[in-house]
């Protein structure tokens, strides 16, 4: 006759169980991190970026002769009276007064556009001057879009200006 033990002894598990949790803890830990803030913040830097030494030892630094810093804002050259100038259409932008000058020439002898339709805008900004070469003068943005879209099929994209708020 085979004995047969009526009440068994369980083996304790309880160790392989606490190993498997904390494993399986530590898995999560590590591939799936806790995101602390989707924000950072980056501080003042107070070192200078940038220095051009008095002693240059024959090495020639470039643009070293602009000075954005130093721009003086009474050189603007003679340019139309544009006080009762509404809305026109940009043809072309230059800090360069010449550059102006030669595009309206260009304008006038291969587009046949009038002079008196031509009109040279100075933008004032904190570096300093551009001008515009402006077409017309319309009443609202969508005149000046439709004239655009009509009769200057050399332009891509016509960017409508509005004169008063130049200033």
């Amino acid at each position: 006759m085979v004995n047969k033990y009526i009440f068994k002894k369980n083996k304790s598990n309880k160790y392989i169980y606490l190993f498997l949790i904390l494993l399986f803890i530590l898995i999560i830990y590590i591939f799936f991190p806790k995101k602390i803030n989707d924000y950072f913040i980056v501080e003042k830097n107070n070192n200078k970026f940038y220095e051009i030494p008095k002693d240059k030892k024959g090495k020639i630094i470039p643009n070293s002769e602009i000075r954005i810093l130093d721009y003086n804002n009474n050189s603007v050259q003679v340019i139309d009276n544009i006080n009762s100038l509404l809305f026109s259409i940009q043809l072309y932008a230059s800090s360069n007064y010449n550059n102006i000058l030669n595009k309206i020439f260009y304008f006038e002898q291969n587009y046949s556009f009038h002079k008196k339709d031509l009109f040279i805008v100075a933008l004032k900004h904190n570096l300093g001057i551009d001008y515009l070469i402006v077409y017309k003068n319309f009443m609202n943005k969508m005149e000046a879009m439709d004239h655009c879209g009509k009769y200057l099929n050399f332009i891509e994209n016509c960017l409508i200006v509005n004169i008063q708020n130049l200033e």
